[in-house]
C-alpha cells in the first residue's frame, strides 16, 4: 500500500489528493485501460524539435508531433489544432506590439489551457504565445521517457526566442510551468522582464507523498493508467512524469534560495480552494522573496463571505483577497485548474462540453449520477456540498475570470510603462 492510515487500510484521501494533483482533473468514468495510451510514440527526439527559425515555424513542427502520435479523444483534427502551440496576434486596434508574453502549461495539460488568458492578453497589445511541453498532447506512454531536461530546453529555447523578436518578453506559467518560468526568470542574465504565476506548483499537499515517486519509479512505472474523460489532460499518468515535476520543484526552491529575492515584477495568483496546493505557504513564499514595487498577490476565496464584487486586502496593496465563489454562476469556490479558465470556455466553460462529476473517484455512485444528470449543479472543489443539497461537480473555469484579465493586464501595463521609463 502506497498511503496507509493508521488503521492499516489505504489512506484514500491522501491517494486522491496526490491523483488530483497528477491528473489535473478529477476520475475518468470507465476505468478501461487502452493500451495505446500507455506505448511511447512521440516525443522521442525532443531537442529536433527546437531549430526552427521562428515561432510560427516550432508551433508546426510541434502540430506534426502531436498529429502523428496524438491518440484521439473524439475529434481528431479540432483537438490536434487546440492542444499544439499557437500564436495570438494583438488586437486590431493596437497601434503598436507593446511585447511578447510566453504562457506555459502545467503537468498533463496541453496548450489548450492557456488559450484564454492568452487571447485576453492579445487584447492589451500583445503578442501571445502558447507552448506545449514534450511529452504532451499526444498520449501519457510518451511521458515514459521524458525528463525535466526536456521541459527546461524547450522554456529556455521559447524564451530566447521572444527575445530575439522583442525586446519586452513577460512570462505566465500555470502550475509545474509556475516552476518553470519562475526558475528562468531568477537567472542573472534572463531576459524576463516580469512574471505571472497560476496556482504554482511551490508548495504541495501531498509532500512528502509525492516525494517518494523519484525513488518509486523504477519499480512502479504507472501511478494510474486508465482511459481520460477530458480530450485536452492526460488521466493516466507515469510516476516518472510526478517525479520529474517533484524535481523542478526542487530545482525552483534553490535557486529562488541562492538569488534571494524575485527582483523583477512578480504577479502570484492562486485559490485558497486549491486541493493540491499549500496556498498558505505559496503566499508566504512571495512575501518573503517578492522584491519590486509592482509585484501582487492575488488569493481567491470560495466563501459566501465575499460577494462577487468584494476585494479586501490585508493593510498592504501587495495582497490582495477575492471572492471565489459566485452565486449567479453557481460557483462555489476555485479548484486548481479552475483559475485561468473563462465562464465562456467551450470545453471548460458554462456552457462547455466537459463537465467533471468525480467518476471513479471519492464520490459516491448516486453522487455522481446526480451530478451528471442534472441540468444545473453547483461547482467547487470535492471537499465541498452544494450549498442547496443539488447536484455538485468540480468547477472547471473563473467565474471572475473578466476580472481576473483586467488584474493581469494592469499589471502587464504597470510593467510595461515603467520599461519605457
Amino acid at each position: 500500500m502506497l498511503f496507509p492510515s493508521s488503521s492499516g487500510q489505504p489512506n484514500w484521501q491522501l491517494l486522491v489528493v496526490l491523483l488530483f494533483l497528477l491528473t489535473g482533473c478529477g476520475f475518468n468514468k470507465s476505468g478501461v485501460v487502452y493500451p495505446e495510451l500507455l506505448e511511447t510514440v512521440g516525443w522521442q527526439h525532443p531537442d529536433e524539435l527546437l531549430k526552427a527559425s521562428s515561432f510560427d515555424e516550432y508551433a508546426e513542427t510541434i502540430q506534426q508531433e502531436v498529429a502523428k502520435a496524438r491518440v484521439p479523444f473524439a475529434y481528431a483534427t479540432r483537438e490536434v489544432m487546440f492542444a499544439s502551440p499557437a500564436e495570438f496576434k494583438p488586437a486590431a486596434e493596437c497601434d503598436d506590439t507593446r511585447g511578447i508574453v510566453l504562457l506555459v502549461h502545467g503537468l498533463s495539460d496541453t496548450a489548450f489551457s492557456m488559450r484564454d488568458l492568452a487571447k485576453a492578453v492579445a487584447q492589451e497589445c500583445y503578442i501571445a504565445r502558447t507552448t506545449l511541453l514534450p511529452g504532451h498532447g499526444t498520449r501519457p506512454g510518451d511521458l515514459l521517457t521524458t525528463r525535466l531536461s526536456h521541459w527546461t530546453d524547450t522554456v529556455q529555447y521559447l524564451i530566447e526566442q521572444a527575445a530575439a523578436d522583442h525586446d519586452h518578453v513577460v512570462v505566465i506559467g500555470f502550475s509545474l510551468g509556475s516552476l518553470l518560468v519562475l526558475t528562468e526568470a531568477l537567472k542573472a542574465d534572463s531576459p524576463i522582464d516580469a512574471v505571472v504565476t497560476l496556482s504554482p506548483a511551490f508548495y504541495l499537499t501531498t509532500s512528502p507523498w509525492a516525494e517518494l515517486t523519484q525513488w518509486l519509479h523504477p519499480v512502479r512505472e504507472w501511478l494510474d493508467k486508465e482511459k481520460p474523460d477530458d480530450a485536452y489532460r492526460y488521466e493516466a499518468i507515469p510516476t516518472i512524469a510526478v517525479a520529474q515535476t517533484i524535481k523542478a520543484k526542487k530545482r525552483f526552491h534553490q535557486s529562488i534560495k541562492q538569488q534571494g529575492s524575485v527582483s523583477i515584477p512578480w504577479l502570484l495568483i492562486q485559490s485558497d480552494d486549491d486541493l493540491v496546493l499549500r496556498t498558505g505557504k505559496n503566499r508566504r513564499l512571495f512575501e518573503q522573496h517578492a522584491n519590486h514595487n509592482n509585484s501582487q498577490s492575488i488569493t481567491y476565496y470560495g466563501s459566501a463571505k465575499l460577494d462577487d464584487a468584494t476585494t479586501t486586502s490585508e493593510g498592504d496593496a501587495s495582497i490582495v483577497n477575492l471572492a471565489g465563489f459566485s452565486e449567479r454562476f453557481k460557483v462555489s469556490g476555485l479548484t486548481h485548474v479552475a483559475i485561468h479558465q473563462s465562464p465562456e470556455n467551450h470545453h471548460y466553460g458554462v456552457d462547455g462540453e466537459y463537465r467533471n462529476c468525480g467518476s471513479g473517484g471519492p464520490r459516491s455512485r448516486p453522487d455522481v449520477r446526480f451530478c451528471e444528470q442534472a441540468d444545473e449543479l453547483w461547482l467547487g472543489p470535492w471537499n465541498k456540498e452544494a450549498p442547496d443539497d443539488g447536484a455538485y461537480g468540480m468547477s472547471t473555469y473563473n467565474p471572475h475570470f473578466e476580472d481576473l484579465s483586467l488584474r493581469v493586464s494592469r499589471f502587464l501595463s504597470q510593467v510595461w510603462q515603467q520599461a519605457r521609463d
